[in-house]
């Protein structure tokens, strides 16, 4: 199930502890708002974690365009689906 839509700011320390994260490999993360800040700090995560290979990133207030995430992720061979 999708987390609380009104915890998006709350979310980033989970966000930020992606990028270390081993074990994940599937993540929705959809409708909680996490806006340009999220935004950023996933695109971080996503730089360092190897692992995740599916993340759904629906009605956070941002787009991948808008995140750069697709940036990140076009070097990336890990990913199966986003």
């Amino acid at each position: 199930d999708n987390l609380d839509p009104q915890s998006g700011p709350d979310l980033i320390p989970l966000i930020d502890a992606i990028g270390t994260n081993d074990s994940i490999v599937y993540l929705d993360i959809s409708g909680n708002n996490l806006g340009n800040r999220g935004a950023m700090a996933m695109s971080k995560a996503l730089q360092t974690n190897t692992t995740l290979t599916t993340l759904h990133w629906d009605e956070n207030g941002t787009t991948l365009q808008d995140l750069e995430i697709s940036g990140n992720l076009r070097g990336t061979d890990h990913f199966k689906r986003l």
